[in-house]
């Protein structure tokens, strides 16, 4: 069977030709050789759910225990040690901005041509990562983005409510400040 790796903060991807019954333990020691992230910093997603590599009963867990099929897409978002971290999820992409809207009046752009976010997909109502390939103010000067999910083919445009930012970077409560504004992922299964 084969699948894609794919990391989530610069798009680079590894294809890997291995059996269902491969431990998510395993495939980390696979990514760490290609991607260089150590197997304690990764987190691994597939469907929207995080790969673990045992269950709670002990049991080493496969990619044939969370139904990874072949050509499926895993998504790598590797964790950053605070201090060391790189803010940089920038991908090189063209930029490009278009409206007729004097510079004094241009509303700020909440999110960056080239950047990764999670984007709603309006079919199915459900967030994918996205690369954000262009920003424009509609005739209301509110920002229109054309985003490409990394699981679809094609660009898609989006309105700025239905853009959020990914949650790259662990804090504790002891580094959450009165007026921070922080970004939050939680899985309701644990």
């Amino acid at each position: 069977m084969s699948c894609r790796i794919r990391n989530s903060l610069n798009g680079d991807e590894l294809t890997i030709k291995e059996s269902k019954l491969l431990e998510i333990s395993k495939l980390r020691s696979l990514i760490e050789g290609h991607f260089k992230v150590e197997p304690s910093l990764q987190r691994l997603y597939f469907k929207g759910k995080l790969l673990e590599d045992e269950s709670d009963k002990g049991q080493k867990l496969t990619l044939f225990d969370y139904s990874v099929g072949a050509s499926d897409v895993i998504q790598l978002m590797p964790r950053q040690v605070l201090g060391e971290q790189n803010t940089s999820n920038q991908a090189e992409v063209k930029t490009e901005v278009k409206g007729k809207v004097e510079p004094a009046d241009e509303p700020e752009q909440a999110w960056q041509v080239g950047g990764y976010v999670d984007a709603k997909c309006s079919e199915t109502g459900a967030w994918f990562l996205a690369l954000v390939k262009s920003a424009n103010l509609d005739e209301n000067k509110k920002w229109v983005y054309s985003i490409k999910f990394t699981e679809y083919d094609g660009e898609h445009s989006v309105a700025e409510s239905d853009i959020r930012n990914i949650a790259s970077n662990k804090l504790g409560i002891s580094d959450i400040k009165v007026d921070d504004k922080i970004f939050v992922n939680y899985n309701f299964d644990n």
